[in-house]
């Protein structure tokens, strides 16, 4: 029995980092909701924009280095908890 592959390995990387991304940012937007932060005040402590973190909890982007740990201790988490 042969297996047929849909797409080449570049591209399944691809897709596993979107998903990645989508459970991260699903698992911010979690977190802060148990933080009972709005996505503004999450902002304001971070000094990012709104639209930043809602980047970040659609999956769309993600933080970079030095947001990451600010953003652990205003979620009450630890970096690791993040990823």
């Amino acid at each position: 029995q042969q297996l047929i592959s849909c797409a080449d390995s570049s591209e399944n990387k691809k897709i596993n980092k979107m998903f990645n991304m989508k459970s991260v940012g699903m698992r911010i937007a979690r977190m802060r909701k148990d933080a009972h932060l709005t996505q503004m005040e999450l902002a304001n402590k971070l000094g990012v924009s709104y639209q930043a973190i809602s980047n970040w909890e659609r999956g769309i982007t993600m933080p970079d280095s030095a947001n990451l740990s600010p953003l652990a201790e205003a979620l009450l988490v630890t970096v690791d908890g993040i990823s």
